[in-house]
């Protein structure tokens, strides 16, 4: 599961003057991506009864890259865990890494990112 520490629950991450918040996200890979910015919002599969979820999380940096973390989970035996946490300059390039995942659109909506131009 994504790591994720935000200023307002760790003693030692400031908020930044601008009213951001320092956010710590690390996936599976153990790298740790650090950024003031903010949670726009989140989106999850999990229903009632349900042994495999998918949940994702988008944030803006304070110089306006794109943050978007995910999640597979399971409570099936033998199975594991999944996550991961993706940078991205611009929504193009977002929507071009991330366009194939369904869940995807449904977070994009929920943060108000309608409309996306691709070339």
């Amino acid at each position: 599961m994504i790591n994720e520490t935000m200023s307002s629950e760790t003693d030692s991450l400031e908020e930044a003057p601008d009213g951001y918040k320092l956010y710590n996200l690390t996936g599976d890979d153990g790298v740790t991506i650090q950024f003031y910015g903010a949670h726009l919002g989140g989106v999850s599969t999990k229903r009632v009864n349900s042994y495999f979820w998918f949940e994702a999380d988008a944030y803006r940096t304070r110089g306006g890259l794109w943050v978007i973390s995910e999640r597979s989970v399971t409570l099936i035996d033998g199975q594991v865990d999944r996550s991961s946490v993706h940078v991205f300059q611009n929504d193009r390039q977002m929507m071009k890494k991330l366009a194939g995942k369904r869940s995807f659109f449904k977070l994009w909506k929920k943060i108000g990112l309608t409309t996306i131009f691709i070339d």
